[in-house]
C-alpha cells in the first residue's frame, strides 16, 4: 500500500490511507528532550497533499478501489454501505463497495494547522454524520443526513481535549459536550438530540476538586459513562447528573485510556503528578463485585500455618558484624561503619540465574531472592557454597531480613515467611492478604495484595504493608507481627478514607499533590515508621498527612525537622530511572510538571543515596539539570545533614521574558556540597563502609 497513515477495518473490508510523497516526520531529529512537545504542536502539521485511500479485502489483500484526494488526519470513517472523510475543506460520501461518490457536503471549517498531535473528529450514528473540525473561530460541530449529506444543524462545539484530538461523543442517543480543555473551564455537559441538536440535558460537575488541563488525549465513553480525564479518569454518570473522580490513575498521551470487556484499561503514562499514589504501568480496573468483596471481611481459614521449626529453639552468633537487612539498616541507609580495605578482589562467585535482589549477610551466611523464580538462597558467606533455598508462592520482589536466627520476607502470594536461618525449615507463615485472592502481574498469578520481599524488623516488633493501592480492593493493611510466633500484635487498614475526617481522602488533594497510597518496603529512624514521604507512629497511624501545599516550592520546601528520612517517591525497588524522580534525603517530593524538580532543590536527592550519621551521599543530576533540559550530566556528592540551602543567581540579561523563566528554574539552587565530582559511571549502586564510599554500575 505505501506508507500508511490510516487504517480501519469494516466488515472483511480494510480502509487504508496511505501517503505517496514526503513525510513532515522524514527529518525528525529530537532537539529540546521533553520540550519537542512544543515543536510537535506548532512545528509539524498536515501538510494537505494528497493522499490515496484504497479498500483492500481483509481476506485475500486484494485492493478493491482506491481513489486519490486531500484527506484529512484521523477523520476517516466507515458504515456498512458507505466510507466518509473530509478533504480539508468538506465531507465526501463514497459507496464502501465501489468507491463512487455518493455525495459532498457544504463547507465544513476545520482547525487552519492541524498538527500532528490532533486530528477533526467524525462519528457515524444511525443515519447521521456527525463533524468537529476544531476550528477555534466557529467552534461548531455540525450534523449531516448520512444519506443525502444535507446539513441537520449546527451548534457550539466546547474544547476538550488537550494537545489531543477534541470530544465528539455519542452517549445513550444524545450528542455530548463540555468545555474541559483548562482546569478552569466549566465542564458543564449538555446532550443533543442526534436529530435536532436541541439540549435535551445539561449539568455541571457536582464535585469540588482540581482540575488540571485535560490529560492529554480524548475521553472516552460507555454506556453509562462518560470518562474524561481532567486531572486522573472521571467517571461522568449522564443519568444521575454525577461525577466520579480519581485522579490517582490516568492513561498515556494521546491513546488515554480504554473502556472494554467491563473494565478500564490504564496503559503507562509519563506524568509526574501525584507520584506517590497514582498507579503506574498497564493496569486492568474492574468495578467492585461480590466475589471481590474485601471491605472488612478477613477470612481467618488457614492464614496461619506453623511450620516444622515452629517452637524449636534458634541461634545465632551474638553482635556478629552484619548486613541483616534490605540496605543494611531499617533506615535503609546503605551505611556500615565496619571498615574494608580498598585492596579487593573476587573471594568467590556462584551462579544461581535470573533475577536477583540485593542480598543480605548475617550469622555467616548471605541471603538472596531470585526473584522470578519465587526463591530465596542461602550460601556459606565465606565460600559461598550453597546451604539452603526455599520457594514461595510468589514473587520475592527484595532480600529476606535476618532476625534473631532467623530469616523472614515478604511474597507476591500475599504472605510472609519465618524460616530458621540454619537450615530453611519453616517455622511460620502468615496470610497478610485478607482474603486468598490472584490476578495475573507481570506474566505471574500474585495476590491481590501482595507483600514486599524485605520486611523491617524495629522494637522487636516485624512491619509489613500488604496490598497494592490505597484505592484499589479496600486498600493497604499495615501489620506488626512478633517475629518469633507469628502472632499479629496490630492490624491496620489504609484505604481511601481520610483517617482524621472518615472522608474521601481526594478531598485533601492540594493542586497536583496528594497523600501517599502506594505501598514500599517500609523504613524507621528509631522514632517513627516510613512508607514513601509518608510517616507512621509506632501504633500505625499516619502522622503529617501530606500535602503540605500545592505550590511546587512550597511542598519540596518542607525537607527538614522531624520524619526526616531517606525515601524514593517510586519506591526504593524502582529501577526505572524515570526522569521525574529521584531519591531523596528530606521530608516531602512535589508532584506534577513544575513539581518534580523541585526536591532537589531543598535536600539532597540522587538516583541512589547513602546515609551515615552526618552525611548524605549521592549519584543524582546536577541542580542546573533537574527540569527541562536536553543534557542530564550526574555527579557524585556529599551533603552534611545539617546543610544549608545554596541559590547561586541567575545572569538572565539579555534573554526574552521566556527563556530568562526558564534560566530561573534551572537555577543552580541545591544544599551545599562539602563536595561534589564528575564519575566515569551510571552509579547503580552504593555502600559506605566505614570511611570509604563504594559505587558500582556500567561505564559512562
Amino acid at each position: 500500500t505505501g506508507p500508511a497513515e490510516e487504517i480501519l477495518h469494516s466488515d472483511g473490508t480494510i480502509f487504508v490511507v496511505t501517503n505517496p510523497g514526503a513525510s513532515a516526520l522524514d527529518d525528525y531529529v529530537v532537539q529540546l528532550n521533553l520540550g519537542d512537545q512544543a515543536r510537535v504542536r506548532k512545528d509539524y502539521e498536515w501538510n494537505r497533499q494528497e493522499r490515496k485511500l484504497q479498500a483492500i479485502d481483509a481476506k485475500t489483500g486484494r485492493v478493491k478501489w482506491e481513489k486519490t484526494s486531500t484527506i484529512a488526519p484521523l477523520a476517516t470513517a466507515a458504515d456498512d454501505f458507505r466510507v466518509l472523510y473530509h478533504d480539508g475543506e468538506r465531507i465526501h460520501c463514497l459507496d464502501r463497495e465501489s468507491g463512487e461518490e455518493l455525495w459532498r457536503s457544504e463547507p465544513t471549517s476545520i482547525r487552519e494547522q492541524v498538527t500532528f498531535n490532533f486530528g477533526p473528529r467524525m462519528v457515524l450514528q444511525e443515519d447521521v454524520v456527525l463533524f468537529a473540525g476544531g476550528d477555534s473561530k466557529n467552534k461548531t460541530m455540525k450534523a449531516f443526513d448520512l444519506r443525502t449529506g444535507k446539513e441537520l444543524w449546527s451548534e457550539k462545539h466546547d474544547r476538550s481535549g488537550y494537545q489531543s484530538p477534541e470530544d465528539l461523543l455519542v452517549v445513550g442517543g444524545l450528542v455530548w459536550s463540555a468545555p474541559m480543555t483548562s482546569g478552569k473551564d466549566s465542564g458543564h455537559f449538555t446532550g443533543r438530540d442526534l436529530y435536532t441538536g436541541e439540549v435535551k440535558i445539561d449539568f455541571p460537575p457536582d464535585v469540588d476538586t482540581y482540575w488540571f488541563h485535560h490529560r492529554c488525549y480524548i475521553s472516552k465513553a460507555t454506556t453509562n459513562f462518560i470518562m474524561p480525564s481532567r486531572t486522573g479518569i472521571e467517571f461522568v454518570d449522564i443519568k444521575a447528573k454525577t461525577w466520579q473522580i480519581n485522579h490517582w490513575v490516568r492513561g498515556g498521551c494521546l491513546y488515554g485510556v480504554m473502556p472494554c470487556n467491563g473494565m478500564v484499561y490504564a496503559p503507562p503514562h509519563n506524568c509526574a503528578c501525584y507520584p506517590e499514589a497514582k498507579l503506574y504501568g498497564l493496569n486492568a480496573l474492574a468495578p467492585a463485585s461480590d466475589s471481590r468483596a474485601s471491605d472488612q471481611k478477613v477470612r481467618k481459614l488457614g492464614r496461619f500455618i506453623k511450620g516444622p521449626a515452629y517452637g524449636a529453639k534458634v541461634s545465632a552468633a551474638p553482635d556478629a558484624p552484619s548486613w541483616p537487612t534490605y540496605r543494611g539498616s531499617a533506615a535503609r541507609s546503605g551505611y556500615t561503619p565496619a571498615a574494608l580495605g580498598h585492596d579487593l578482589d573476587t573471594a568467590w562467585s556462584e551462579e544461581i540465574g535470573g533475577r536477583l535482589s540485593s542480598v543480605t549477610v548475617a550469622d555467616g551466611m548471605l541471603f538472596v531472592a531470585q526473584v522470578d523464580a519465587h526463591t530465596v538462597h542461602a550460601l556459606d558467606a565465606a565460600s559461598g557454597k550453597r546451604l539452603w533455598q526455599y520457594t514461595a508462592g510468589g514473587r520475592v520482589d527484595s532480600p529476606p531480613t535476618f532476625y534473631q536466627g532467623r530469616v523472614l520476607f515478604g511474597s507476591a502470594d500475599g504472605r510472609v515467611y519465618c524460616l530458621r536461618a540454619s537450615d530453611g525449615e519453616l517455622i511460620w507463615r502468615f496470610r497478610a492478604a485478607p482474603q486468598d485472592k490472584r490476578l495475573m502481574s507481570f506474566e505471574q498469578l500474585e495476590s491481590v495484595w501482595p507483600v514486599h520481599g524485605s520486611i523491617l524488623v524495629e522494637k522487636d516488633v516485624a512491619h509489613f504493608v500488604a496490598g497494592r493501592s490505597n484505592f484499589l480492593d479496600g486498600g493497604l493493611w499495615y501489620y506488626q507481627l512478633a517475629p518469633a510466633t507469628g502472632e499479629v500484635l496490630r492490624q491496620v487498614r489504609i484505604d481511601d478514607k481520610d483517617p482524621e475526617t472518615g472522608e474521601d481522602i481526594q478531598d485533601r488533594i492540594d493542586i497536583l499533590n496528594m497523600p501517599v497510597g502506594l505501598p514500599d518496603v517500609l523504613s524507621s529512624d528509631g522514632d517513627y515508621l516510613y512508607m514513601r514521604s509518608q510517616r507512621f507512629d509506632f501504633e500505625g497511624n499516619r502522622e503529617d498527612l501530606g500535602p503540605h501545599s500545592g505550590d511546587p516550592v512550597e511542598q519540596a520546601s518542607v525537607q527538614t525537622g522531624i520524619g526526616t528520612h531517606l525515601f524514593s517517591p517510586t519506591g526504593f525497588l524502582d529501577d526505572s530511572w524515570f526522569h521525574r524522580s529521584y531519591w531523596v534525603y528530606g521530608r516531602s517530593f512535589a508532584g506534577g510538571h513544575a513539581g518534580y524538580s523541585k526536591a532537589g532543590k531543598f535536600a539532597p536527592a540522587g538516583r541512589i543515596l547513602v546515609a551515615d550519621k552526618d552525611t548524605v551521599y549521592g549519584f543524582g543530576r546536577k541542580p542546573e539539570y533537574f527540569q527541562w533540559t536536553t543534557t542530564m550530566e550526574h555527579q557524585l556528592f556529599a551533603v552534611k545533614k545539617d546543610f544549608e540551602v545554596i541559590k547561586e543567581e541567575v545572569d538572565t540579561e539579555g534573554l526574552d521574558e521566556k527563556a530568562a523563566r526558564r534560566a530561573k528554574s534551572n537555577m543552580k539552587q541545591h544544599p551545599g556540597y562539602e563536595w561534589a565530582t564528575d564519575v566515569p559511571l551510571l552509579v547503580r549502586a552504593m555502600v559506605k563502609a566505614g570511611d570509604t564510599l563504594f559505587i558500582a554500575g556500567p561505564p559512562d
